[in-house]
């Protein structure tokens, strides 16, 4: 279908990969841009329908604050701690804001291992940064496991040898 003109942008009315009608606001004034955008979605949700999108564009293309909200729900249905779910959260937002990552393909092993870098930097311990990326890693799983990506940018990250970085001394348990 053509764009049609609306107040100030052109709005485009297509067949989805399911059949169904979607109207959605091409955020342009131009007239042969917004026909080149209507075009581009009639063009993948014919590849839809025959089996040749990317199963995992809708949630590649969801802000990450979106996931990060249905992870919340998933969390307050688990048995965790509320201060365990507000501490994995914050991380989160933190290592995506370090990253200036808003979708999930903005996330990357590179992009991590710089964030953790810069924890290190601030001296933060082997064991805060471990806890990090463990956040990151439990995110990105529940998004693969729930179809919402295709794999998980942090699994081929290595834990940081803790070992190496003791802050404290742990006292020797009591004798039996």
């Amino acid at each position: 279908d053509k764009p049609k003109p609306s107040s100030r942008t052109w709005t485009i009315e297509y067949l989805d990969a399911h059949g169904v009608r979607r109207k959605v606001s091409s955020k342009t004034r131009d007239k042969r841009a917004a026909e080149l955008l209507a075009a581009d979605l009639e063009r993948q949700a014919a590849l839809g329908r025959v089996g040749a999108l990317d199963p995992f564009a809708e949630g590649k293309q969801t802000r990450l604050e979106e996931h990060l909200e249905a992870y919340e729900g998933h969390l307050r249905g688990q048995d965790v701690s509320e201060h365990h779910r507000r501490q994995a959260l914050s991380r989160l937002r933190a290592a995506f804001a370090s990253a200036g990552a808003a979708y999930p393909p903005d996330v990357t092993p590179s992009g991590v291992t710089r964030f953790l870098a810069e924890l290190r930097k601030k001296g933060r311990s082997a064991r805060t940064r471990n806890s990090y990326l463990a956040s990151l890693r439990a995110f990105f799983n529940w998004c693969t496991r729930t179809k919402r990506l295709g794999d998980n940018p942090t699994e081929s990250l290595p834990l940081v040898r803790e070992a190496n970085d003791r802050r404290r001394e742990r006292d020797p348990p009591p004798p039996l």
